[in-house]
This record gives C-alpha cells, structure tokens and sequence, in this order.
C-alpha cells in the first residue's frame, strides 16, 4: 500500500471509529446494577452537559409511570450524569446501551446527528458545547420522546398529570409516585415537586 493510501486509510478510520464516547443519564441508569453493561464503561460522574428535562413521557414498560426525559417545551435545565464508555466502536457503544435500556435502535440518541440538532436544538448545541471542551468525540443517551399529549390528548400541565395519575390502578399509582421519589436528587423539576407533595399528601 502506498503512503498515501495508507495515510487516507488511517485519516478514515479515525473518523469512523471515535476514540471517546461518552453515555449521559439523568434516571436510574447508573442505580441499577447490570454486569454486561457495567463492564463496558468507567464511573459515573455528576458533570454532564445542562439538559432541560421533565416527567413527561409515559412509558408502558414502566407501568405507565411518567418518566423523565429531555423536553424542550416543559423542562427545566439540570446537569445531568455522564460515564466514558470503554468502546470505541460507536455502534458497540450504542448497542450496549440499547440492550441496557430494553428499547430500539431509534430511542437512542447521540451526537452529532442531524436528526437530533432539528427535533432539540437546545439540547443538541448544550451537548456539542460540553463535548468540545471535554475532548468528547460522540455522545449518546436514551432518547425517549416527550408523549403525554399524544398518549391522554390532553396538553401537558399539572392538571392533567394529577387527572391522569387518577385514572391509573392502585398499583400504577404507587409505581408512579415511586419513579419521581427515586430519581437522583439532583433533579429538580416542577412536576417532580408536585408528584412528591402529593404523594405525601396522600400517606
């Protein structure tokens, strides 16, 4: 091979294979044990990029429970937790994470994508801007969509939340009330508030 083929091999590879990957999470991802997962990545840390988030996605694998995810629209702006994955195959990375999370190739995000600087240009420039300064070639996370409004027909506000933790089971409930008590408490959102207050309210 020639030096200049060699050097335009070498030039490729190393924009198709990142050599740092970082996994952010703002739940119970790095709580929650999981030896396959664990193994391929370093310690957690409370320094990520500021993402604005809220308890707006309801997720049927959870017991319908609200959970939290990045919304533009209705969070609030919480710094979020970061691990550097051992990985430098992108697609490893992001597999591991999937099969972690028990979700789809598509509800993973990461960065850069074109298709996430359109759908959270807020999100995307605070997490270009934390991984230019930490020397972080590609970001992903679990990218759950904001869905209350699609799944109840009803605008997102604390009445609706408070209506539809109502018109759930007993055991829903306590699930829900549960999933915001145990999110790291670093998060700070006004529904979190408003769960937890009511939640005690009724004990």
């Amino acid at each position: 091979m020639s030096l200049k083929r060699m050097y335009s091999a070498v030039r490729i590879n190393e924009i198709i294979q990142p050599k740092k990957i970082a996994i952010l999470a703002w739940g119970s991802l790095p709580r929650r044990p999981d030896k396959k997962f664990d193994k391929w990545h370093h310690g957690w840390i409370h320094d990520g990029p500021k993402l604005k988030l809220e308890f707006s996605h309801i997720a049927k694998m959870d017991d319908n429970a609200l959970t939290l995810v990045i919304d533009e629209k209705h969070g609030e702006v919480n710094k979020v937790e970061y691990c550097i994955s051992k990985r430098t195959d992108l697609d490893k990375a992001i597999h591991d994470l999937q099969r972690r999370e028990r979700t789809i190739p598509k509800d993973i995000g990461v960065y850069p994508s074109k298709k996430f600087e359109k759908t959270n240009p807020d999100a995307y420039h605070a997490i270009e801007t934390w991984a230019k300064k930490h020397k972080i070639d590609c970001v992903i996370w679990t990218d759950l969509p904001p869905n209350f409004k699609h799944k109840t027909g009803k605008i997102f506000n604390k009445e609706h939340v408070k209506e539809y933790i109502e018109s759930l089971t007993e055991k829903e409930k306590k699930d829900a009330f549960k999933y915001a008590k145990n999110a790291p408490r670093f998060i700070k959102t006004k529904l979190r508030k408003m769960i937890e207050d009511w939640a005690n309210e009724k004990t």
